[in-house]
């Protein structure tokens, strides 16, 4: 978001980043059993999710927190809060996909993230 690059951030970047890489991870590691038939690659897909959407509840209980007590910052806060979001979306979808390997091999149909 160029917006965002056009200015010095009132937060450094550091869990967002961290969100991209278990995202990427995720996404890898449930390719790889989707090609492999390996669940022990999707049970450490699920485990990746959970670990992004903490991230993501963190993110945005402490992105609300900045706007609340500065609004000036509402301007970057809320772009950053919808990466947060998308990138957790992507994360439910990649763990949608994971379902589906775990179903081709088990033939049980459940959701493995609660």
């Amino acid at each position: 978001m160029r917006e965002l690059a056009d200015k010095p951030l009132f937060k450094p970047l550091e869990d967002i980043p961290r969100m991209q890489e278990v995202v990427k991870r995720m996404l890898h590691e449930t390719l790889d059993a989707f090609v492999t038939r390996d669940l022990e690659l999707v049970y450490k897909m699920i485990a990746d999710d959970e670990e992004v959407d903490t991230l993501y509840e963190n993110l945005y209980v402490e992105l609300k927190g900045f706007m609340k007590r500065d609004p000036s910052v509402i301007d970057q806060a809320v772009p950053l809060i919808l990466i947060t979001r998308y990138l957790e979306r992507i994360a439910d979808h990649i763990t949608n996909i994971g379902e589906r390997v775990f179903y081709v091999e088990t033939g049980e149909l459940k959701e493995l993230h609660m």
